[in-house]
């Protein structure tokens, strides 16, 4: 996640909270979109690591088609 505060120059409690929305938690009584897992890496525990899921995949992949058709 530092690496995406860094790249999309936001706030760590930003990250969090959109990791959240668009991953499996709950915020403000809504369920998650399910595009992204965060866990914990093996090698720090402190730090979380993301990646899409199949689903956030095919959406991106959805997307990538409709930005370049």
């Amino acid at each position: 996640m530092p690496e995406l505060e860094s790249a999309v120059g936001v706030s760590q409690a930003t990250i969090s909270r959109n990791v959240a929305k668009l991953g499996d938690g709950v915020t403000f009584k809504e369920k998650g979109a399910g595009l992204v897992e965060a866990y914990e890496d093996p090698k720090y525990r402190r730090r979380k690591l993301v990646k899409l899921t199949p689903k956030g995949r095919r959406v991106v992949d959805e997307l990538y088609i409709l930005l370049n058709s």
